[in-house]
Formats: structure tokens, sequence, C-alpha cells
């Protein structure tokens, strides 16, 4: 599949890892663009396909690199109930057309990025003040 990708699709992935990576440092809204773009150069299903590995790449080196930060008890609890969401959507995924899938995505980036604003604007992500530290 990555052998006969022309330049435009090749561009589209490297864009695509770079936005997730960026997200993945904590620049909100990053991974927000990616999916649309894998979409646009592989379709829907295709793209969530190619979107697994590379969360998944990202997450082994976030784990890798703030390991002292990472709380492992934490991970062990949420890593079956994750296995479990991968395989119901793999398999889900053989079942629902490709138009389906468009809506379900579009459905899904719209609501997220509803959730993103209504954090932001809300003031649920305050910044602590400086007393808390000491």
């Amino acid at each position: 599949m990555f052998f006969n990708l022309d330049a435009e699709s090749i561009s589209i992935v490297l864009a695509t890892a770079l936005l997730m990576g960026m997200a993945k440092t904590g620049v909100h809204g990053a991974g927000m663009l990616s999916v649309p773009l894998l979409a646009i150069a592989f379709g829907g299903r295709s793209s969530s396909g190619l979107m697994l590995p590379m969360l998944l790449v990202a997450d082994v080196f976030g784990v890798w690199y703030y390991h002292r930060h990472a709380s492992f008890k934490h991970l062990k609890i949420l890593f079956p109930w994750a296995a479990i969401g991968v395989v119901a959507g793999s398999v889900a995924g053989n079942f629902i057309s490709e138009e389906v899938f468009k809506v379900i995505m579009a459905v899904t980036i719209f609501g997220s990025l509803i959730v993103m604003i209504w954090m932001e604007t809300g003031g649920k992500e305050k910044i602590p003040a400086k007393d808390r530290f000491r």
C-alpha cells in the first residue's frame, strides 16, 4: 500500500504524523485536522486503520519519554478497555458502509470540536495559582 503512493499522499501522511506529534505534546486541536487529512488521501475506513498505528507509536514514545511521570497503575487499568475498543471497532467496521462510516466520523469530529471549544471558553482548564506549588 505504501509503495505506490504519490507525492501528495506521502506529504499528507507526513503532515498527519507531524500534527499527531504536536497533539501529543499538548497543542490542542492539532489532532483534529489529521483525521480529515488522512480521509482525503485514503478514504474513511482506511484512514482510521492508518491512524491507529500512528497513535500507538506516539503513545509508546510518550510513555517512554515521560516514564517518570507515567502512572503504570492507570495504564494497566485502561489497557484492557482500550484493547476491547480496538477489537470492537475492527469488528463493527466490517459491517458499516463507507458512507455510514464517514457520517459517524463527521459527527464524532464535530462533537469533539464542540466539547473542546466549550472546555476552552468555559474556563475548565484554568492555570493554577503560584502558591499552589509551594
